[in-house]
């Protein structure tokens, strides 16, 4: 039996105007729940993101450390309901085509998103936005307070290997899915894809990539690869 289609969407950038992990640290920050110190940390490794002075993967991993060390010690429930009202609030801050995309690719089959942002705040999305699963980042809590731990140990790899696990879980066609992103580590991380068959079996293979919304080192890249196949 053939596969299915998928469309697996990246998030912050991608579908919304902003960075879910940035705004949450910042409205705890404004309740007293964040540390100030990993603040600054976040917000430098944003600013030099934007500035092209870091690329995309590493300002990530900065900020995801960063958010990781901000919520130690504070309380789960607490976070899930701050992160919860932010989305709510924040729905407005989606692209106005965000909607129709999702819906217009879900007439073809599964749709889902990825996000580095915590899965506290990707979780609202499954309704906000009519997805059918969503891939965000766990972070470790321990008699309802955060450890500091991000649970994922690669967050190099960490959207790879998400979009991998919901083309097998879901029992997704490779060559009908579709990955939509708007950075170089986006378009990188659809190629060699690791797929898990069964438990200790993985295939590689390589999937579409869909540029939304891209950044400055994503246009740079793809005008230079349309140069090379011109040529």
């Amino acid at each position: 039996m053939a596969g299915k289609s998928g469309a697996i969407f990246d998030v912050d950038g991608t579908l919304y105007k902003g960075y879910f992990i940035v705004e949450l640290a910042h409205l705890l920050s404004s309740k007293g729940i964040f540390s100030e110190e990993e603040l600054r940390k976040i917000d430098s490794a944003l600013a030099r993101y934007k500035a092209g002075k870091t690329p995309y993967a590493e300002a990530a991993k900065e900020v995801v450390e960063a958010y990781a060390q901000g919520i130690k010690g504070q309380s789960n429930a607490q976070v899930t309901k701050f992160a919860r009202e932010l989305v709510r609030k924040n729905s407005g801050n989606f692209f106005s085509n965000a909607k129709a995309l999702v819906a217009h690719e879900k007439k073809r089959g599964i749709v889902a998103a990825v996000s580095l942002s915590p899965i506290e705040c990707v979780s609202p999305l499954i309704e906000l936005l009519g997805l059918d699963y969503v891939y965000g980042l766990w972070f470790r809590a321990r008699n309802g307070k955060y450890t500091g731990e991000c649970s994922s140990r690669d967050l190099k790899n960490f959207k790879q290997n998400a979009v991998g696990t919901i083309i097998g879980r879901f029992g997704l066609d490779p060559k009908k899915t579709k990955y939509f992103g708007d950075t170089v580590a986006d378009l990188a991380m659809t190629r060699n894809l690791p797929i898990r068959r069964t438990r200790r079996t993985i295939k590689r293979t390589t999937i579409r990539f869909k540029a939304v919304n891209p950044d400055a080192e994503l246009r740079a890249t793809l005008r230079k690869q349309r140069r090379i196949k011109r040529r």
